[in-house]
């Protein structure tokens, strides 16, 4: 009896699990993908709007680094993105190889199916953040250089 209970606790910590796992995913990709779109805004407003005639040194210099920042934010934010994508993909293929054994009769001993990100995707995430601080100081920087 206390077996079946435990199984049943287990199961539910399992789906907790999966549900909160699918949850934080969604967030992350959402605030990924807002993050990258306002970026894009951002460096189109810094370009058109600024005329480099009518700037000194010190605003030119924190206009590159504004820029050169949230560019590097970008792409590496759009890199993040993928790596979202690339999890997916390997989340899928590993349930379809579980799919699989089940129906040819060889019943894993996997209860449940998971897949990590590469660690070059947290590196990248450091430095995608790191950017985006630079860019938010430089920014300031140029407006008070104006």
């Amino acid at each position: 009896m206390k077996e079946i209970e435990f199984e049943k606790y287990r199961l539910e910590l399992n789906n907790k699990f999966v549900e909160i796992d699918n949850e934080l995913s969604q967030k992350y990709y959402a605030f990924l993908r807002n993050l990258l779109i306002s970026s894009t805004g951002f460096i189109t407003a810094i370009i058109v709007f600024t005329d480099v005639n009518l700037c000194s040194f010190y605003n030119i210099f924190f206009r590159f680094i504004t820029i050169s920042s949230i560019g590097l934010g970008i792409l590496l934010c759009s890199i993040l993105l993928y790596g979202e994508v690339v999890v997916l993909k390997s989340l899928h293929s590993n349930l379809r190889e579980y799919i699989n054994k089940l129906q040819v009769g060889k019943i894993p001993s996997m209860s449940v199916l998971q897949t990590k990100r590469k660690d070059i995707y947290k590196v990248i995430e450091v430095f995608c953040f790191s950017f985006y601080i630079i860019f938010i100081i430089s920014l300031v920087g140029f407006g008070l250089t104006l």
